[in-house]
């Protein structure tokens, strides 16, 4: 049907224009403009801002954050269509990038004809704002991830999502062919949108980044738990493994040494000397590696126990040691803690042993001990006035099978590293120290019985 121009009809409506297609009377009664309740329009509005608040509040990861936002802004006025992306700030580039298609109510080149005066329908996803394209472009989005500030045109609507430093992503918006957020009230509803986007999308990406951290860990973690394992059964094998055919060896040796003639030479006996004291001392670095097998597979059985009475057990069977010698002991102050009795008493004769060892050559020995309970655990410190160990000795005096420092006796027999192993079980830390008037100090800590609750796992 032809109908004629009627000049006296709006210039602006189908008729006035003078179109004749019936297709154009058909989108004029689509999309003309209607009468606004301004009213019902804010409360529509702060509606949506709550709810899109509400959706995004429980989200944790990045794809989750940019659907839901994605899926609010394609419910606005106009029925935009378009893309979320995310961005990578430490490699300047697009990081990822989610889609929504036309919204079903706007017409597209594949429904209909463009008319006259409207523009070609622009693609869904803007050019070059791809996966992995540089964020250093001269393109609108580019322009307002780097300045943070929004472009309300045509056909394009961008909005920063803002972060607490540079913005986390980008939303490019692409509206109806009838509709432009032109007024400010609907610019400013638009910006909120992006901010409450761009809060969520900044906490998921830190959320997504201590996630993939956590993962790291925790693969690291396992891989560390595997190898001690295996270090541990190579440890064992190796001292079983060991230590049979040396106690052998050390037997034979003392037996030739016993059948030696008066007859055979000094370097002979020497030698045979030699050999037997060497056999001993692998016979003693084979019980120190059996005993580090044990220390770290045995479970602990965590009690209350007594400094002063593990100290009176540790002295009485250090006898050895101080027989003939005139050595006083200082206890200040010693009070209860919390740990394996067994392994605490092998570890105390262990750092005992090694400090009579260091006061030999004083014609007065003194050993003290004492203990303090700051901050909810009990420090212990072990010192004497004997020669000390020097610098560069003290962080290897804790290493597995160190000889650093030479020992004189085989009393103790657990080890230094042992020492360190069995007070990191209970949670606590030991180091050696030469104080400037001389001797040295052990210095460690242990839980104290109050903290119970308060332990770690083992």
């Amino acid at each position: 049907m032809t109908r004629s121009p009627d000049p006296h009809l709006s210039a602006n409506s189908p008729e006035g224009l003078g179109w004749e297609d019936d297709r154009v009377d058909s989108l004029w009664r689509r999309f003309k403009p209607t009468p606004i309740d301004t009213v019902a329009l804010a409360r529509t509005r702060a509606h949506t801002l709550q709810q899109l608040a509400l959706d995004l509040a429980p989200l944790q990861s990045v794809g989750q954050t940019a659907e839901a936002l994605l899926r609010t802004l394609t419910t606005l006025d106009g029925r935009p269509h378009g893309v979320i992306a995310t961005l990578n700030w430490k490699d300047r580039v697009v990081d990822q990038v989610w889609s929504s298609a036309p919204a079903d109510s706007a017409p597209t080149p594949a429904q209909a004809a463009p008319l006259p005066s409207e523009p070609p329908s622009p693609e869904v996803q803007p050019l070059a704002l791809v996966s992995g394209a540089s964020l250093d472009t001269e393109t609108p989005w580019g322009q307002a991830a780097w300045s943070g500030v929004a472009s309300f045109g045509t056909p394009e609507t961008v909005l920063p999502l803002p972060g607490r430093q540079q913005a986390p992503g980008v939303a490019v918006l692409v509206f109806g062919p009838f509709h432009t957020p032109g007024d400010e009230d609907e610019q400013a509803f638009l910006l909120s949108v992006a901010g409450l986007g761009g809060q969520a999308l900044d906490r998921a990406v830190i959320l997504d980044a201590q996630q993939a951290a956590q993962a790291v860990l925790a693969k690291r973690t396992q891989q560390l738990e595997e190898r001690n394992l295996e270090l541990h059964g190579f440890t064992r094998a190796l001292a079983e493994n060991l230590g049979d055919p040396l106690e052998r060896i050390h037997g034979f040796l003392k037996l030739a040494e016993a059948d030696l003639g008066e007859g055979t030479p000094e370097r002979v006996r020497r030698l045979f000397t030699f050999a037997r004291l060497e056999a001993e001392m692998l016979a003693e670095r084979t019980e120190e590696l059996r005993t580090l097998a044990r220390v770290d597979q045995q479970p602990l059985h965590l009690e209350t126990v007594s400094l002063g009475r593990l100290l009176t057990q540790v002295r009485h069977d250090l006898e050895p040691l101080t027989r003939g010698r005139a050595v006083s002991w200082e206890t200040v102050e010693l009070c209860d803690v919390r740990g394996d009795a067994l392994l605490l008493y092998q570890a105390f004769l262990e750092l005992l042993a090694f400090a009579l060892e260091n006061t030999w050559n004083h014609p007065e020995p003194c050993i003290g001990v004492s203990a303090q309970m700051p901050d909810g655990h009990v420090v212990v410190t072990i010192w004497n006035n004997g020669e000390g160990v020097p610098e560069d000795a003290q962080d290897r005096l804790f290493e597995v099978l160190d000889r650093t420092v030479v020992r004189r006796t085989a009393l103790g027999r657990l080890g230094m590293s042992n020492v360190r192993r069995v007070i990191a079980r209970h949670g606590g830390w030991v180091r050696v120290s030469s104080p400037p008037e001389g001797g040295l100090a052990f210095v460690l800590t242990l839980p104290r019985p109050a903290a119970e609750r308060d332990m770690p796992p083992v």
